[in-house]
């Protein structure tokens, strides 16, 4: 038996089973309702809301500490290692959700990141300005999320270098390389 366990703690000790590999999960935060947007279709993103749950359809989960913190150890649990909030831009209610996720992640070694929607700022309308001054006020929002999620004590690291994703087709081909060949 004492042969039995040996063998067993070696094994544990000596070969480690664990992934290198990180697992995220893209949050999608401030949604209204089925309640408020109906039973089918796309739920409707509370964009422009001031926090009144009433009048916007969004729960009061939304921004409740407990209820981040159940989803963060949640996560963690299903052997998630951060999420990825689907973020706008500074002036967007999005980003009161990350620095609520940042706050309740940094208690649990829990990352978080940005999944930026170029589209919200470019396409949609929602913050007002020309093409060029968005993209000026893109690269004001890249800085921003430098100094406060890309070097945070919750940034999601891969190699060395932080992670964050950029989807829809807002930016020019030209815009783009503005804002890559800026100097950060």
């Amino acid at each position: 038996m004492k042969r039995l366990l040996t063998l067993f703690l070696l094994t544990v000790l000596l070969f480690p089973v664990y992934s290198q590999k990180k697992v995220y999960a893209d949050y999608h935060g401030i949604r209204r309702t089925r309640l408020y947007d109906g039973e089918f279709g796309e739920w409707k993103y509370a964009s422009k809301m001031t926090y009144s749950p009433e009048k916007s359809g969004v729960t009061q989960l939304t921004y409740n500490p407990d209820n981040i913190e159940y989803q963060v150890l949640s996560a963690k649990t299903a052997g998630i290692d951060g999420f990825f909030v689907e973020w706008g831009y500074i002036d967007h209610t999005s980003n009161t959700l990350l620095q609520k996720i940042q706050e309740v992640a940094k208690k649990y070694d829990f990352e978080v990141g940005v999944n930026i929607c170029d589209g919200w700022l470019m396409e949609k309308g929602w913050h007002a300005g020309t093409r060029e001054e968005n993209v000026e006020y893109f690269i004001t929002c890249m800085q921003y999320l430098i100094d406060n999620v890309f070097t945070g004590s919750t940034a999601p690291i891969v190699n060395g270098k932080p992670v964050f994703y950029l989807f829809h087709d807002g930016f020019t081909a030209e815009e783009f390389k503005t804002i890559r060949e800026y100097t950060y």
